[in-house]
């Protein structure tokens, strides 16, 4: 069950546009930590290694999460900017 949940759910998402990817990947990346925190409240894995791969995806996160808002920022900045006229 276990492998069928992770091997269909954290596959790579890819969209139309770089930040609807983005965001998918975000959300992966959460339930990717929700399934660390069971495999750990589980025993499954030491707490030693929880708490490496945990910082490991926070940090991660945390990449995806600048990369997100510069992405957002610039598609703001783009759909703001005067068309050109055709004269």
């Amino acid at each position: 069950w276990s492998s069928d949940v992770c091997s269909s759910d954290l596959s790579i998402p890819m969209s139309e546009t770089k930040v609807k990817t983005q965001k998918l990947l975000s959300i992966k990346i959460n339930m990717l930590k929700v399934l660390l925190r069971l495999a750990k409240d589980c025993k499954s894995i030491r707490d030693k290694d929880y708490i490496a791969l945990q910082l490991t995806l926070q940090e991660i996160g945390k990449m995806l999460g600048g990369w997100i808002r510069a992405s957002e920022l610039k598609d703001k900045k783009l759909s703001q900017e005067p068309t050109p006229n055709s004269d």
